[in-house]
């Protein structure tokens, strides 16, 4: 499945019950995704202070059209504290440096290459005191996340046996953008148009701990991710379809429903019928795209077979058309045939007030009506 080969399939898919065999369209249309970009996002690590050379801290995540990539830290590796391999793993290469009172936190710059674009990432690595309440963390989340999001849980824990700890937000939440819960310690977004990449791309938020008898504070780092944030509108996606119906079908009998996708999810589809809808037969709803029959009268299998229509979606910005194929069953019209149906009328109508009349069809156009059943009082 290649998208700039084949972006949307059209299948025909065709139904049997062993006697009548009806078809219908399926339309699979494919997401396009960017496999030419090397990517590598900010990301976060921990480790304790104290750890031997060589421990593993982490390794960096990157995908991009090659799988032979090249790491290096070209910043923020104060003393040479740390070292990364060619499979993008990060390793303490001098344990001395460890140290939670002197440097809590290590952001390290890296340069990530593949041999035909080079990308740099921040890498956040936490030191660790294992026996405070509270340490130095750090979350991402996506620029524009609506307020409510979750960020996850700041980890904290206390000595004292059956402690509640609670929590606050001391100082670094510009505008107000997070929320921190005190009794759970989940940090939510709580302004998510505060949230812009280009504006502010990393929080640094003093948060505080306490079990009521010790109390610790710490750096928790948020890093927004960024977003493209294209302004190129898609177009809607629309493909030729077909649907089958019986001849001298009532109004209002559903045929079918349009199939038509639109890469911008916030888009809204309208859908019309701009050219062949001979004497209104049918009718397209607006929103749904679901089409139903207008003129049963018009539904005539002997005159018109097939009814091709121009069916065109919009999203308020473009425009795609399709051609929209039903095609009526051919009934027996030398039997005389009387379908179910369905009226209503309000309680307490007058005597002599019309509620419908029955649609029949066959060879004669002289029939009788008769109620035998079901006509209470």
């Amino acid at each position: 499945m290649d998208y700039e080969s084949s972006p949307s399939y059209t299948l025909m898919i065709e139904v049997s019950d062993g006697t009548t065999t009806v078809t219908a369209t399926v339309t699979i249309t494919l997401n396009d995704v960017n496999e030419d970009k090397l990517i590598v996002k900010d990301q976060a690590f921990l480790i304790d202070e104290g750890s031997a050379d060589g421990a593993v801290v982490g390794t960096v995540v990157a995908s991009g059209p090659s799988d032979t990539l090249t790491f290096a830290i070209t910043e923020g590796n104060t003393d040479t504290a740390f070292a990364i391999d060619g499979t993008g793993r990060i390793t303490v290469n001098d344990s001395s440096r460890l140290n939670a009172e002197t440097v809590p936190v290590y952001i390290l710059t890296l340069e990530i290459s593949d041999s035909v674009t080079t990308v740099t990432a921040k890498m956040t690595i936490n030191i660790n005191k294992p026996d405070a309440i509270i340490n130095n963390q750090t979350f991402s989340i996506d620029e524009n996340s609506p307020g409510g999001t979750s960020l996850g849980i700041v980890a904290a824990k206390s000595s004292e046996p059956g402690a509640t700890l609670t929590y606050a937000i001391l100082s670094g939440n510009t505008n107000d953008a997070f929320a921190l819960n005190s009794r759970t310690g989940e940090m939510t977004v709580n302004d998510g148009a505060q949230l812009d990449y280009e504006s502010l791309s990393v929080y640094a938020l003093i948060v505080e701990a306490s079990d009521g008898k010790n109390t610790g504070s710490a750096t928790v780092t948020i890093n927004i991710n960024n977003i493209e944030e294209s302004e190129t509108n898609h177009p809607p996606v629309i493909n030729d379809q077909r649907f089958s119906i019986d001849e001298n079908s009532l109004d209002g009998t559903p045929v079918g429903t349009v199939a038509a996708s639109d890469a911008d999810p916030a888009d809204t589809l309208t859908f019309t019928i701009t050219a062949g809808n001979t004497n209104n037969a049918f009718a397209i709803a607006e929103e749904s795209g679901e089409i139903t029959v207008r003129n049963g009268s018009e539904l005539d299998y002997e005159t018109t077979p097939d009814y091709t229509l121009t069916v065109q979606v919009t999203d308020a910005t473009d425009t795609a058309t399709a051609t929209i194929t039903i095609s009526l069953n051919d009934l027996n019209e030398d039997r005389l045939a009387v379908k179910d149906q369905t009226f209503s009328i309000d309680e307490n109508s007058s005597n002599g007030a019309s509620v419908a009349t029955i649609v029949a069809s066959g060879p004669s156009d002289t029939l009788t009506f008769t109620v035998v059943s079901g006509n209470t009082d």
